[in-house]
């Protein structure tokens, strides 16, 4: 079969090339395993920098890949076209989204587990369901058990108009969140997506911006500054506040040593200084995410942004340009490669066609601010209604959005002095209280 593969790392432009005889996946009949026809790919940080070898997992291997080369990308969107006798959830012809365990996502076919795949959102074409299933499962995990976010909490997304970020915008918003984030060009896409707040991190450093501003989360999903988490103390809460992220702290080569010490300096200096819970999200496959993931995407609560450069064509010189871009940190959302150029942007026939923005012309022929794709339900063709034209369609406007965060914001800070000023109250109620050796009590309070 046709991939893209690399057989060992180093520069993109020397270790990427194309194929066409690569062992074609297959399954056993008797398993419980998946085979699929990919119809669109998209790569991450991940797949960058460990064709780079700049992950340390890579330091064990050496400086060649596995015999025969490897195949990058783990999040496809594609059609089943064959299933083990032990599959339950899916069937032949079916459309799917899902993670490959160990890359493989830019080539023809590709084989997993019956969890690794969920049905395919119907309002969305294959190429912006592509850019779901990771992403999405990273910020979904990084918000729920890492941050462990709560409803009027407020979190500052840094990066938040890469692929991973605008993820992480919408999944905050709808964990009821109160989201501020950090980007250096797509403020309207930003807005477009939910985000109650937009700081350009090109004006000046974040946390001068913020300092004081005690934000609950800090969620990095791409700030390349060096020991970034270090400048979190002066904008999230003392006690409380917790720096969750998928970067290193330098953005350079990480070594085992390096990683290591890195690890164990946290673990000793946080307890003991005022610097906050550092943790960092290792993303693992988890069918439960992924369906959560499908079905924020099917009820239009969650829209994939995929980059106005996108799809990219399925050759060596494509994956070079995508994996180009994507390591210059110019995109705004994710890179797709479409595998089958045709049914990558075609839509389920039994969904009505609504209104897509892109980053330079809309279905209508005008412009849009955004600088990605922004994700209604995309089609070429149809009926447009003006109704549809909304993006982040719970909220009326950025406006009404940001007013009804500034009345959370206010609203929680009265309940907080409340709630210490009960606290300070009751503690000196308590220290007035004495007890004799038999029980009485003695200086008690007059109500």
């Amino acid at each position: 079969m046709k991939a893209i593969i690399y057989r060992r790392y180093g520069p993109i432009n020397e270790v990427v090339e194309e194929v066409d005889s690569y062992p074609r996946a297959c399954i056993s009949l008797t398993g419980n395993q998946v085979l699929i026809k990919i119809v669109a790919a998209s790569l991450s940080q991940r797949d960058y920098k460990l064709m780079q070898g700049k992950l340390a997992l890579t330091l064990f291997s050496g400086p060649k890949v596995r015999k025969g080369g490897k195949i990058p990308g783990c999040s496809v969107s594609g059609i089943v076209t064959a299933v083990g006798n032990k599959v339950k959830s899916l069937r032949q012809g079916d459309e799917v989204i899902g993670m490959l365990p160990d890359g493989g996502g830019l080539a023809e076919f590709a084989a997993a587990n019956e969890k690794c795949f969920v049905l395919k959102p119907p309002n969305l074409t294959h190429m912006y369901s592509a850019s779901l299933s990771y992403c999405g499962v990273a910020a979904f995990q990084a918000l729920r058990y890492q941050a462990d976010l709560q409803p009027n909490e407020r979190i500052l997304i840094l990066n938040g108009s890469g692929g991973l970020g605008s993820l992480a915008v919408q999944i905050a918003k709808c964990m009821k969140a109160i989201v501020t984030a950090t980007t250096s060009k797509n403020e309207k896409m930003l807005d477009h997506i939910g985000a109650d707040f937009v700081f350009n991190y090109t004006q000046g450093p974040w946390w001068e911006e913020f300092q004081g501003s005690e934000f609950d989360v800090i969620l990095n999903c791409g700030d390349g500054d060096s020991h970034c988490w270090l400048h979190c103390p002066l904008v999230l809460k003392p006690k409380t506040g917790r720096y969750i992220t998928f970067v290193p702290d330098e953005d350079n080569k990480v070594t085992i040593k390096a990683y290591v010490s890195n690890m164990l300096w946290r673990k000793v200096r946080t307890p003991f200084s005022s610097l906050p819970r550092y943790k960092t999200c290792k993303v693992e496959i988890n069918h439960r995410n992924l369906l959560s993931i499908a079905k924020l995407a099917k009820k239009g609560r969650l829209k994939p942004v995929v980059d106005a450069s996108s799809p990219f064509a399925f050759s060596e010189n494509g994956a070079k340009n995508m994996l180009l871009k994507l390591g210059a940190k110019e995109a705004s959302g994710k890179l797709v490669m479409a595998i089958d150029p045709v049914l990558a942007q075609k839509i389920s026939p039994s969904v009505k066609p609504k209104h897509c923005i892109s980053g330079k012309k809309d279905v209508k022929g005008s412009s849009s601010p955004a600088q990605g794709r922004a994700f209604a339900s995309p089609t070429s063709t149809g009926s447009h209604n003006s109704s549809s034209s909304t993006l982040f369609s719970p909220i009326s406007s950025t406006d009404e959005r940001r007013a009804n965060a500034g009345l959370k914001m206010g609203f929680n800070k009265i309940s907080n002095s409340v709630r210490e000023g009960t606290r300070r109250f009751s503690g000196k109620i308590r220290a007035k209280i004495r007890r004799k050796p038999d029980g009485e009590m003695i200086n008690a309070p007059q109500f």
